[in-house]
């Protein structure tokens, strides 16, 4: 994964690359996330790792 990002801590790129291989299924229906949800948990993650 590589991520790009601003001083003043906004997200300007994400790229994950690689394959992954599914080994099992632990749920059969489930929501995914929006955009905006898995911005903001990026940016507090960033922020955690700052402190």
């Amino acid at each position: 994964m590589i991520a790009a990002v601003s001083p003043d801590g906004v997200l300007l790129s994400l790229n994950w690359r690689g394959s992954a291989k599914v080994t099992e299924t632990v749920a059969k229906t489930t929501t995914l996330l929006s955009y905006e949800e898995i911005s903001d948990i990026f940016r507090q993650q960033m922020n955690r790792s700052k402190g």
